[in-house]
């Protein structure tokens, strides 16, 4: 058979169709019924993996000797491959190919050669395995006959929808699922009488201890009642790129907010979850839950949850372990009517006594008074305490069974839940038929089994029973226990449910096998978003196999980190945390090479993959902080680094170099060819999320190379790809965030607008801790545009609180340049000039990270009338400034440059640079920047248009221009002019009265605002803070301690009766302080 298949075809149940991937990326989807988009792809490929329905087939196209293409399935198990001959590929649909594979799967398990059966005699597939595992987790246990009807409990429970929860919480055994299960008969005799009743349940175990499939599972119950529900968020948990739980669950939220019935969530059995991640995101869906959805949470122990809230806030109802005990008539009801025992009044009173009414303890008591002559002495010894069950279980239960029986209770013990097939493997008994007769014997038995579906074929043991004889067959046996689980781990392999298979062999210490189907599964997984499983499975491994599979499970670090990367900074510290650790574990190994076997070239390769993942971690760290100088060192250490072979860790290498040549350098026009290769090995490997992110890459260094229309056009289609590959990612916002800028500079402030929009859903939807910060910055850009200056200071006002919220210091000098732009609008020259003194510029040295400030320090140089000083620093940075590579920078450079040469009386000069200007904006459609240059470049504009040739050539003696270009530009000028709610602000400075009033403000004038005076100390540091500078740079600036600073900043804050920078800054501002 040829090599593996590139392309996958994956059934969805949940969605209801097909789903392609191509290497990591989901390229498409078909529904059944979707011949003609099926057959079209068909047509492109020559092989892939089916994973249907009925079964899995790899599918090639194989070339006859005579001429002519046909398509073959083949089906391997163990060494042994089975092919079937399916056609040319008109004939290749998706029901043959599942026809195909229940064919191949049913003559495999037969043990014989498969064998064509018509499709008219074909059976019914079976539904899959998984959906029927998940099935009977949302089935309500069936009632045991003989019921004892508690209607106290039940009129308790009928409160559930006065409260957000409802809390059953008692030890293993006293009827809390029993007793669920009867309020859900009741609810549903309830509503066939007229009363609307709305029940979801959800059984849970241990390998629910995962948020994806919690939060799946959970909206699989609320299906049952509302079968359209959480579609969107159900995409999310298992989207490979997959943001923070409680965005997932904010979705979720408000389509359950417009359900207008009452409808109650069950989770029976929340002890055996432990994970913090869901403890968490259910404090979230609890704080958060619409008026009509109510919990109801069964447990052995109290969970995680802020219940003395809940209790204060009169939001909880509670039934204990004492409300759970059976009083004495439900005792004997149970003894005499539902076990079937003749007893006296005294010996069911001695009874209830005896064990306190606790249930499990009472249908042990019966089942040994079943086989018991002398029930004197058994009633005189029996506890009925929960520290003697094993003893019972083991002395008067099991030593009365028939061996057989005893056996397959003690073997299928390791089970959490079993069917007769399942049990049949697991025992090697004599067939599927004698395990369903075990199985129904125990419940006839009342031997703590519980049926799980209506047919019969799923049961599950009561906990305390399953604990009782798992204990007893590893004491007894407990050389069977690995076999046992082996078994079942096959079992369920071939059943393709590789969650329960990995977790068997686990448990059964075949390492080996564990890692042989991670290395096989682990890619579905990390495709899903749960890289957090298949990282746990991997801790499990001893430190030899582990290393033998180093790169799989630094792959699985690599994604895991990926994940968490826009997470919250708790979950990406938990994440962070865990990968170092494992690093740790590797870093061992490297120390054992001779011992291990692996290649010289091998080891390079682990070491350098693990060198890159400790960069990607210190990469956000410098990123967060703006601490450009080690970025640059922590590039050119990993530029040094070999490329590897997959496209996903070369990508940690580009990042970096990126970052730091868009972020300090500016240059993105020479990252364009080199980018543009990436791409392509990306796109050539089916890495989803590489592609789109190397195409955002594109488009931010198309922006600073002048190239607009290029990098719009990798924006829209790196959204197309999202959308139609159905997929999810936070680079989505990035997109937007990148547009923006386009449309920006094309003045097409409604489209940018609506880019402002897009980041702002996709900022909540991921809780990214730097869009929100983005969005605040481009509305206040686009409200300064508008000459909306209030909504201006109030966007500036939130982006400020966040970047001292988030200490996201690489923002901060955003939101400063365009406070001090708004101070500029609003006439506040005082301000202006108090932060240009505080920032001035060296002139014998560039500092690229400041090219912002700089530009907008000459803002306000022109605003304050210093022309000829805005020429000079200008000019002297003009290399700096004017560069091909930095197209954008260039263009911005050269507006400010017209109007200062213009205005400090070089006209001829002024004219040259304009005309340059045009020729670098005319082509990609430049407008924003004449604006925000003012009126003095619209001057200039006239001039040249006035003096240019009317007919033929459009040239001047400075040089060619396009006429049709200007007059469009003035034409906008007079559009903005008459648009703008009060006039253009002047460029002109103040007069000298009020530069010297606003630069010098009387120290009386403060002491009357303040009821203290700032000291001058104070006044310094309240400059830097207006400034925009963070706490550290103050220190530094100063020469002081941070907690000096700290202090001050205090004290200001006290002084100017504020509680936040952005206060003081509008304090400031008002009272003209400073």
């Amino acid at each position: 058979m040829p090599r593996l298949p590139l392309h996958v075809l994956t059934w969805s149940a949940e969605q209801d169709y097909y789903k392609l991937t191509t290497g990591e990326q989901t390229m498409q989807h078909f529904h059944p019924a979707d011949d003609a988009a099926w057959q079209s792809w068909l047509g492109s490929v020559s092989s892939f993996t089916f994973h249907g329905r009925c079964g899995d087939l790899n599918v090639y196209q194989e070339n006859r000797s005579r001429g002519g293409a046909y398509w073959y399935a083949y089906h391997t198990v163990g060494r042994r491959t089975h092919k079937r001959y399916l056609g040319r590929t008109a004939r290749v649909t998706t029901a043959r190919l599942e026809e195909e594979a229940r064919i191949l799967r049913a003559g495999v398990e037969a043990g014989a050669r498969p064998s064509p059966v018509p499709p008219a005699q074909a059976p019914i597939a079976p539904p899959l395995p998984s959906e029927v595992l998940l099935s009977t987790k949302l089935s309500v246990p069936r009632l045991p006959p003989g019921l004892v009807e508690r209607p106290r409990l039940l009129r308790d429970l009928n409160t559930v929808s006065l409260y957000r929860l409802t809390l059953i919480s008692a030890s293993a055994g006293s009827g809390k699922t029993t007793l669920l299960a009867a309020w859900d008969a009741d609810c549903a005799r309830r509503a066939d009488e007229g009363e609307e009743a709305s029940l979801a349940w959800l059984s849970l175990d241990a390998l629910d201890n995962e948020p994806p499939r919690f939060w799946a599972s959970v909206i699989a119950a609320l299906r049952t009642c509302l079968p359209t529900i959480g579609r969107e968020a159900l995409e999310l948990l298992h989207s490979q790129d997959s943001p923070p739980l409680s965005a997932i669950l904010a979705l979720l939220l408000n389509e359950l907010v417009k359900v207008d019935r009452d409808m109650v969530l069950i989770l029976d059995d929340y002890h055996v979850i432990e994970d913090l991640a869901i403890h968490e995101s259910l404090i979230f869906l609890l704080d958060h839950l619409p008026d009509t959805l109510h919990l109801v949470l069964s447990t052995r122990t109290d969970p995680e949850l802020p219940l003395s809230r809940l209790r204060v806030r009169s939001q909880m109802v509670e039934i204990r372990e004492g409300d759970l005990r059976f009083t004495e008539q439900e005792t004997a009801s149970f003894l005499l009517q539902r076990m079937g025992l003749s007893l006296s009044e005294e010996t069911v009173a001695i009874l209830q006594q005896r064990t306190e009414g606790w249930v499990a303890g009472l249908q042990l008591a019966a089942l040994s008074l079943h086989k018991r002559d002398d029930l004197n002495t058994f009633i005189q010894d029996f506890t009925g305490s929960h520290r003697f069950v094993l003893d019972y279980v083991q002395q008067d239960i099991l030593a009365r069974l028939p061996l057989p029986l005893q056996h397959f209770l003690l073997q299928t013990s390791i089970l959490t839940r079993m069917n007769a097939a399942l049990c049949q493997a697991v025992t090697s008994g004599s067939g599927e038929l004698a395990s369903q007769k075990m199985l129904e014997e125990l419940e006839r038995a009342n031997l703590f089994v519980v049926p799980l579906d209506a047919k019969q074929q799923w049961y599950r043991y009561h906990d305390l029973f399953r604990e009782a004889l798992r204990t007893r067959l590893h004491v007894s046996q407990p050389e069977l226990v690995p076999g046992l689980h082996q078994r079942a781990a096959r079992w369920y392999e071939a059943q393709g449910e590789m969650r329960e298979a990995i977790v068997h062999a686990i448990a059964a210490s075949d390492y080996p096998y564990v890692a042989l189907l991670l290395e096989r599964e682990a890619r579905r997984f990390w495709l899903r978003g749960e890289a957090q499983i298949v990282h746990n499975w991997l801790q499990e491994l001893p430190d030899a196999i582990l290393w033998k599979h180093a790169r799989l499970t630094l792959n699985t670090e690599l994604r895991l980190l990926n994940v968490a990367h826009e997470s919250t900074e708790a979950v990406y510290a938990r994440t962070q945390a865990q990968v170092e650790r494992t690093l740790t574990r590797m870093e061992a190994g490297l120390h054992r090479k001779p011992e291990s076997g692996i290649t010289e070239a091998e080891a390079a390769l682990i070491e350098r993959r693990m060198r890159l993942l400790r960069a990607l971690i210190e990469l956000k760290v410098l990123v967060k902080h703006d601490d450009i100088e080690h970025q640059q060192l922590l590039a050119q250490e990993t530029e040094k680094l070999p490329q590897d072979e997959e496209v996903i860790w070369n990508m940690i290498s580009h990042s970096i170099s990126f970052w730091v040549i868009i972020s300090a350098e500016g240059d993105g026009a020479s990252l364009l060819p080199r980018l543009r290769e990436i791409k392509q090995q990306a796109t050539q490997e089916g890495d989803f999320l590489a592609t789109v992110r190397v195409m955002l890459w594109l488009a931010m260094a198309s922006i600073q190379a002048g190239q607009l229309r290029q990098a719009e056009q990798e924006c829209r289609q790196a959204l197309t790809l999202i959308k139609q590959s159905n997929g999810h990612t936070h680079i989505e916002g990035y997109l937007h965030h990148t547009l923006f800028n386009v449309y920006y500079a094309w003045n097409k402030l409604e489209e940018a607008a609506e880019e402002v929009s897009c980041l702002r859903h996709i900022a909540q939807q991921w809780q990214q801790m730097d869009l929100p910060i983005i969005e605040q910055v481009y509305s206040a850009q686009i409200a300064l545009a508008r000459g909306d200056l209030s909504g201006a200071d109030e966007a500036l006002q939130k982006g400020e609180a966040l970047i001292q919220q988030e200490k996201y210091t690489y923002y901060a000098p955003w939101v400063s340049t365009l406070r001090i732009q708004w101070w500029l609008a609003q006439k506040n020259y005082s301000l202006a000039s108090q932060w240009a003194a505080q920032a001035a510029f060296a002139t014998d040295a560039w500092n690229p990270s400041r090219k912002s400030e700089f530009l907008v320090w000459v803002r306000v140089l022109l605003a304050l009338r210093q022309y000829s000083e805005a020429v000079q620093m200008l000019q002297h940075f003009k290399e700096h400034l004017d560069h091909p590579g930095r197209r954008f920078l260039a263009i911005e450079f050269l507006g400010l440059y017209v109007v200062a040469l213009h205005q400090s009386g070089e006209k001829e000069q002024a004219a040259h640079a304009a005309v340059r200007l045009l020729a670098l904006t005319e082509p990609e459609g430049y407008i924003r920047v004449y604006l925000d240059a003012g009126p003095v470049l619209k001057q200039v504009l006239q001039t040249l248009l006035s003096t240019a040739p009317r007919e033929g050539a459009d040239a001047t003696t400075v040089g060619a221009f396009s006429r049709s270009y200007v007059s469009r530009l003035l034409a906008i000028f007079d559009q903005e002019e008459r648009r703008m709610p009060r006039p253009v602000p002047s460029i002109d400075a103040p007069s000298d009265h009020q530069q010297k009033r606003l630069s010098y403000a009387p120290q009386a004038e403060e002491n009357a605002l303040l009821m203290e005076p700032l000291s001058l100390q104070e006044r310094k540091v309240l400059h830097l803070l207006v400034a925009g500078r963070t706490y550290a740079e103050i220190a530094e600036t100063l020469v002081v301690s941070l907690n000096t600073v700290k202090t001050q900043v205090g004290s200001i804050y006290r002084k100017l009766g504020v509680s936040r920078r952005a206060e003081a800054i509008s304090v400031v501002t008002r009272a003209q302080l400073l």
